[in-house]
């Protein structure tokens, strides 16, 4: 995750060490979708992570590609926490100014983020939710 939010904070600065960074979330990422395969732990996680890298190196259409495996994982294996983290970040990244999609299986981002607040709220994820008020305030 520390790699992926390096990669967010050079995307966002035009920091030069993006590259760096850049490869370093691949690699990552790479490694643990290897052992979510292997033993099913996070695997949720780990996609929706793929996703995220995949949308900040441009490549949109494949981040909503790993988005939806995150969405359709979390609902078979019942994994609440991670999927509605996966809606947050679906709705987040959606909803960017600059965002070429404004849907994702037919639900837009507002949905999303809707969708991930109702969650954040009945599991009481406070540390979530406080990050969902920041997005939504900054979207405003």
């Amino acid at each position: 995750m520390l790699a992926l939010h390096r990669l967010e904070k050079a995307v966002k600065t035009g920091n030069a060490s993006y590259d760096k960074y850049s490869r370093e979330a691949r690699l990552w990422g790479k490694e643990s979708l290897k052992v979510c395969k292997k033993f099913n732990l996070d695997r949720v996680e780990a996609m929706r992570h793929t996703g995220t890298f995949n949308w900040l190196t441009g490549k949109k259409r494949d981040a909503l590609k790993w988005w939806r495996l995150s969405i359709e994982t979390g609902e078979a294996f019942k994994m609440k926490p991670e999927l509605s983290r996966t809606y947050f970040e679906i709705g987040k990244r959606l909803s960017e100014p600059n965002s070429p999609y404004g849907e994702l299986n037919g639900i837009s981002a507002a949905e999303y983020l809707n969708k991930a607040k109702t969650m954040f709220e009945e599991m009481d994820l406070q540390w979530d939710l406080e990050q969902l008020e920041h997005v939504v305030a900054g979207h405003h």
